[in-house]
């Protein structure tokens, strides 16, 4: 991305750039509330690129292993609430979350980050029959 001759290449610059010139009211803030949002799931697409380009038939197991727990790791953190969808005045005890998106029910740069590897993954997992996922 090249603005006033500047040029921008890496991705994390470009979101950056991006959210200090395109600010509100007019545009939405994209970056989570919640700073563990940013690294939910960061490290499901290097387990599942590990497993699906061994080479060596003797690790796939290990490896699958690692990917699942990967997964599960980013469900459950999908699963728990997060910290402003608990009311601290209420008996009520919220175990489970609602939320649409990793940190809140508005797309942030962390689900904008984490949705195209996670579709990379449904889509050779399709397409090569895995049981993994």
């Amino acid at each position: 991305m090249t603005f006033d001759g500047e040029v921008k290449t890496d991705v994390n610059k470009i979101e950056e750039f991006l959210e200090e010139k395109l600010t509100g009211p007019k545009y939405p803030k994209l970056v989570p509330k919640h700073p563990e949002s940013n690294s939910a799931g960061n490290d499901v697409f290097a387990k599942f690129s590990a497993f699906i380009k061994n080479p060596r038939k003797d690790q796939n197991e290990t490896l699958e292993k690692n990917l699942l727990r990967s997964l599960k790791k980013l469900n459950d953190f999908l699963n728990s609430p997060l910290p402003d969808e608990i009311d601290a005045y209420s008996t009520e005890e919220i175990d489970t979350s609602n939320r649409r998106f990793l940190d809140g029910n508005d797309l942030t740069l962390a689900d904008c980050n984490l949705l195209p590897k996670l579709h990379i993954i449904k889509v050779c997992s399709i397409g090569s029959n895995s049981h993994v996922l």
